[in-house]
């Protein structure tokens, strides 16, 4: 596992990541964990030096 900062290309498998862990179990609508990241991101306290992303040594998310 390699971890490193979050880029923009990762973006969208971060936000199906959260909608994964975080769905409701009859599967209605898009959970709001799935959404808090990309506020906070919009939010100009975002630090996105501390946002980071584990990958597999090819560079690729696990289990999407």
């Amino acid at each position: 596992m390699l971890i490193r900062r979050e880029t923009p290309a990762d973006v969208d498998a971060i936000r199906a990541v959260h909608a994964a862990a975080f769905a409701k179990a009859d599967g209605d609508g898009v959970p709001v964990e799935a959404t808090l990241v990309d506020a906070l991101r919009a939010d100009e306290g975002w630090l996105p030096a501390y946002s980071l992303v584990a990958t597999d040594p090819d560079g690729q998310f696990e289990d999407l």
